[in-house]
């Protein structure tokens, strides 16, 4: 409950608010914090979701691009919204988490839960795609 402590205990988080908590608590947990589009960050994002990376980076073979990007990337295995985006309806109290990879389904399930307990909101988790995307780098788009 302590991440979820607004400035004003009054009054409902900001956006920015629940953004910098949501970064800080998944860090501990073990995920390396992106944007919502599999973009790392650098640091506290003021946003209405985000994506969430893993460990070990994988590699990948990378013609004369390589001398750009990274040649191995983390995996994107979710996206987390509490706030209306391209396709997704989310709000302050019913969060949609979307998974990339099916084998990843039961980590992100239980992460879901560990959410609704410490954040007192409603997670719907859903399956965006069978397989993990690879984190995204600036040079791909």
């Amino acid at each position: 409950m302590e991440y979820f402590r607004c400035h004003n205990a009054n009054k409902e988080c900001t956006m920015p608010e629940v953004s910098e908590r949501m970064d800080i608590w998944l860090a501990k947990k073990g995920f390396i914090p992106a944007d919502s589009d599999g973009f790392a960050l650098k640091g506290p994002l003021a946003s209405t979701s985000l994506g969430l990376l893993l460990q070990p980076a994988i590699t990948q073979k990378r013609s004369w691009w390589r001398f750009f990007t990274p040649t191995s990337s983390r995996l994107w295995v979710a996206s987390i919204w509490w706030g209306n985006g391209f396709s997704v309806r989310a709000n302050s109290t019913n969060w949609v988490v979307r998974v990339f990879g099916r084998e990843y389904l039961p980590k992100i399930t239980k992460l879901a839960r560990e959410i609704e307990d410490t954040f007192h909101v409603q997670v719907k988790v859903e399956l965006a795609s069978e397989y993990p995307q690879s984190e995204r780098f600036p040079m791909e788009i």
